[in-house]
């Protein structure tokens, strides 16, 4: 959370200064070049060497104890507020986007952190490997150094892109690493974490309203671990359930065990719906188009499958109507949309419907509760033209 908050901060301010944004490469570069003296130990900087601190007198053993601690530590621990962070700091102030400085100050966190978990489970097997990782320590602090002198340099000169894809290409398994972590985030985290999403209490009465009028054939879009089904009525004789996700769609099937209408799960994306033309009366998305690839391709299917008379019934959170709030939604979606399954913050969802061949009978919209960015939210009902 500290972290993460200083690199939107730091990006926001960059943005303030967006039109000074080659002379803020010249200074943070070279601010970063004297970061990476100081760590080889060509240069002192005897601010960077001081700390401060204070005492608190907390319960250990619990889980709020050791928040707080790794609150205090954020705040605190000297080698990372000092060069390291600093550069990560200064590289987010030149980022393009809040986004992508989120993205920055993240990945920083979690560098950060994942190692403290992993000694935290293997305490006592890893007690003798650190004794002896400590004793090379100087050495790394002298390595990361000169990695952050030739990154200031790279930005000074323009060359920070360049770089790094110099990097990818000299070190392709970098790449490969990414993108094997982020398959299995996608396919083993993301999957648990979209599902305790997405059973707070307090989107129970949005999905009651968006299935309250289907009937007969009913396909839902992104059915996701199911949490729709047991509030279907009695008019619903049959639910197809779409989606991408193995894992989601096993717990839907779950969860429709025991249910009255019958249920059919389908794997696959909602571009490409395997269903026949006109052969659904009623379609549910729940918080779905924000997070598709292309929602207008979505909405043809739509169109495709339902019947003259049928009914697109939807809930979804998107673009808020306040300028303010509008402006965070799109410094943060490039960072979210890598983290939440593609999930978009400022889609506009009443205009992507009206635009594609339906019209509006109904429309509510509104704040839940939550980070206004995140909870703006559209109920609705649509008709083919």
């Amino acid at each position: 959370m500290i972290f993460i908050g200083l690199g939107a901060s730091a990006t926001a301010m960059g943005q303030a200064l967006l039109r000074w944004r080659y002379e803020l490469n010249l200074v943070g570069g070279g601010i970063i070049i004297v970061f990476g003296l100081f760590m080889i130990g060509a240069a002192r900087v005897s601010v960077m060497e001081r700390d401060f601190r204070f005492n608190l007198n907390i319960p250990g053993g619990q889980p709020a104890a050791s928040y707080v601690l790794s609150l205090a530590f954020g705040f605190g621990w000297t080698p990372c507020i000092g060069p390291i962070l600093g550069a990560s700091l200064t590289a987010s102030a030149a980022s393009a986007t809040m986004g992508e400085g989120v993205m920055l100050l993240a990945v920083y966190s979690a560098g950060l952190g994942i190692p403290f978990l992993i000694v935290a489970g293997f305490t006592d097997q890893i007690a003798g490997r650190l004794r002896a990782i400590g004793r090379i320590g100087r050495r790394l602090h002298q390595i990361a150094g000169v990695v952050m002198i030739l990154m200031g340099v790279a930005m000074m000169t323009g060359q920070l892109s360049a770089l790094s894809y110099w990097m990818l290409d000299t070190f392709p398994v970098l790449g490969r690493i990414g993108q094997q972590l982020m398959r299995f985030y996608e396919r083993h985290l993301l999957p648990g974490l979209t599902h305790l999403a997405m059973r707070q209490d307090q989107l129970l009465p949005y999905r009651r309203r968006a299935v309250s009028g289907a009937k007969g054939r009913v396909l839902e879009i992104g059915i996701g671990s199911g949490l729709n089904l047991a509030l279907y009525p009695e008019a619903v004789r049959q639910v197809v359930g779409v989606d991408p996700s193995p894992e989601l769609l096993r717990r839907a099937a779950q969860a429709s065990q025991g249910l009255t209408p019958t249920t059919e799960m389908i794997e696959g994306v909602a571009e490409a719906l395997p269903l026949e033309d006109r052969s659904v009366d009623c379609v549910v998305a729940t918080w779905t188009l924000c997070s598709v690839s292309e929602p207008e391709k979505v909405l043809a299917e739509i169109r495709r499958v339902l019947k003259p008379d049928g009914v697109f019934r939807f809930v979804e959170h998107g673009t808020a109507p306040e300028p303010g709030v509008q402006r965070w939604q799109r410094w943060l979606t490039p960072a979210w949309k890598r983290c939440a399954g593609n999930c978009h913050l400022d889609r506009q969802t009443d205009t992507l419907v009206e635009q594609n061949g339906f019209r509006m009978e109904r429309l509510d919209t509104g704040y839940a509760k939550g980070p206004k960015p995140f909870v703006f939210m559209y109920e609705g009902q649509a008709r083919l033209y």
